[in-house]
């Protein structure tokens, strides 16, 4: 009888099992249903998922200043402090004129006043009252102009800043001596000198173990002036002790003859008042000295022969 419960209970097993397998395997039946029940609500701690945030506003050049406000969408702005905001490149931030690639001052505007007026920085005032100057050189060329500034250049010393002289020295029959303003000028005239008499050659020797001999040669030139105011009597003659290049930076109106061209070009009329000067290094006394005699020649063409100055109205 025992024997016979146990044969019936393995039998109904063997056919219950594999129905609830395959009731759980097509989704249905009691363990289906308690899958598929939905959850009540999030269990503690369980984080929020985060919103996808919007996508930035369009800002085709990249300069960070989106389109909509970006003056110039398809030009970066270039961070420079002057108008950052609008999104454009400032090509010239002091606004005078000189773009900022050829701007040696680009943060200070150029005041034009005829004085490296190119560069874009701003100059000192003159020293001196702009004057006319109505002239004739040594090689013919006449000229018409207005002097803006005068640079003395020490030439003995390449590296030293040139010096702006608002006065000169004059001599007066070789014995009396005093200074006066460049307005207080009216006319000046060149002596007649002959130049074997009149240059003067030497030696300066070596300056470093090594170098070449500095050969200098100097030229005389007097320069006779008329001044507007004097107390003195005699003739007048302009001096310069130190030999300095005075280059007169000049707008010409008017302008005809060889000298001309390299004038209009640095706009400079270079003068030496007392004497012209002229230097080389060179071992070979004959070639040093040839070479710059020739220099001087050439030098002394350049130089005024007459001229009138006179105020500016």
């Amino acid at each position: 009888m025992h024997s016979f419960s146990r044969l019936v209970i393995v039998l109904l097993l063997s056919v219950a099992l594999p129905a609830v397998a395959a009731e759980s395997l097509d989704g249905g039946g009691p363990l289906a249903a308690k899958a598929d029940k939905p959850r009540k609500g999030k269990g503690k701690g369980e984080a929020t998922p985060e919103a996808t945030p919007p996508p930035p506003p369009p800002d085709a050049d990249g300069d960070g200043i989106p389109d909509g406000s970006d003056r110039c969408p398809q030009e970066a702005e270039d961070r420079d402090g002057n108008a950052d905001e609008d999104g454009c490149l400032d090509a010239d931030d002091d606004g005078d004129g000189v773009p900022d690639v050829s701007d040696a001052c680009p943060k200070q505007a150029e005041n034009v006043d005829g004085w490296d007026d190119a560069d874009g920085c701003p100059e000192s005032a003159p020293k001196i009252k702009p004057f006319l100057i109505e002239a004739e050189l040594m090689d013919g060329t006449k000229l018409k102009g207005r002097v803006i500034r005068i640079l003395a250049v020490d030439e003995d010393k390449p590296d030293a800043a040139p010096g702006e002289p608002a006065d000169f020295d004059v001599i007066v029959d070789e014995t009396a001596e005093f200074k006066t303003g460049w307005e207080n000028l009216k006319a000046m005239k060149s002596e007649k000198v002959v130049f074997t008499d009149a240059v003067d050659c030497y030696s300066e020797g070596v300056e470093e173990l090594g170098d070449s001999t500095t050969w200098e040669c100097t030229l005389k030139h007097p320069v006779v002036v008329t001044l507007k105011s004097s107390e003195k009597k005699g003739v007048h003659r302009v001096l310069d002790r130190e030999m300095r290049r005075l280059d007169w930076k000049i707008e010409l109106a008017d302008c005809a003859g060889p000298s001309c061209a390299p004038v209009q070009e640095s706009r400079t009329l270079p003068l030496y008042l007392y004497k012209l000067v002229a230097s080389e290094k060179n071992d070979d006394e004959s070639k040093a000295v040839a070479a710059l005699q020739g220099r001087l020649r050439e030098l002394q063409k350049r130089q005024i022969k007459t001229a009138m100055l006179s105020p500016v109205d």
